[in-house]
């Protein structure tokens, strides 16, 4: 199943064609195939597998901030 650019964009895979470029440039996006002459779509199970290969964050450690100092004038 291929899906367009649209949907990538509706599922906050990317938010828009400079990030998407950039993901394909530096970060294993897969590349897009050429459906016809201007239009462009990616295979799902290519980007499903790219999102599951994606690091995850870390859990927050619980670890407390230092308390700000207040400076008084």
């Amino acid at each position: 199943m291929f899906v367009s650019y649209k949907y990538l964009e509706q599922h906050s895979i990317v938010t828009n064609r400079m990030c998407l470029a950039r993901a394909i440039e530096n970060y294993g996006f897969p590349k897009p195939f050429a459906l016809g002459t201007n239009r462009l779509a990616w295979r799902l199970d290519e980007v499903e597998a790219w999102i599951a290969a994606r690091p995850r964050r870390t859990p927050k450690t619980g670890a407390k901030k230092p308390a700000s100092i207040a400076v008084e004038a």
